[in-house]
Formats: structure tokens, C-alpha cells, sequence
């Protein structure tokens, strides 16, 4: 696991029980320890993190119980 992303993914099992309540299935974009926005797919999330991060480490997760991981680079 990357050490950049400890804080998102601490942040993200923080709130997860709060999320699978009204967001199940959604995806979810975490910077550090803030809540970026919730989105309908993985695409829509990522790309608008892109946008509102830029190259900064970012999380995009599925609202799951048991999520898969999928890494990402960042394009420049």
C-alpha cells in the first residue's frame, strides 16, 4: 500500500459506516482526511477528482463493505 494514501484510507474507514447508510454503491473521492464528493461511478470520480486535486494523492473507493482496490496513476 502507498504510505501517500494511509490518511485517505484511515479517513475513509472513519466515516464508512456513515456512507453505506445513504451511499451504498456510490464512489467517493477522500483528499488527507476531507470528503471530496460522491459520485455515481468510479469514471465521473475519479475525473472530478482530478479537477478539484489536480496531482495530489487522492482516494476514489466504492461505498462497499468489502471494496477492491484499484490503483491509479495520476497523468500528467
Amino acid at each position: 500500500m502507498s504510505k501517500a494514501l494511509e490518511a485517505e484510507l484511515r479517513y475513509f474507514e472513519s466515516i464508512k459506516d456513515e456512507l453505506l447508510k445513504y451511499n451504498r454503491g456510490k464512489f467517493v473521492v477522500i483528499h488527507g482526511e476531507e470528503l471530496i464528493g460522491i459520485w455515481d461511478s468510479g469514471e465521473s470520480a475519479y475525473s472530478n477528482g482530478v479537477q478539484q486535486v489536480e496531482v495530489k494523492p487522492f482516494l476514489v473507493r466504492q461505498v462497499e463493505e468489502e471494496e477492491e482496490v484499484v490503483y491509479l496513476p495520476t497523468v500528467l
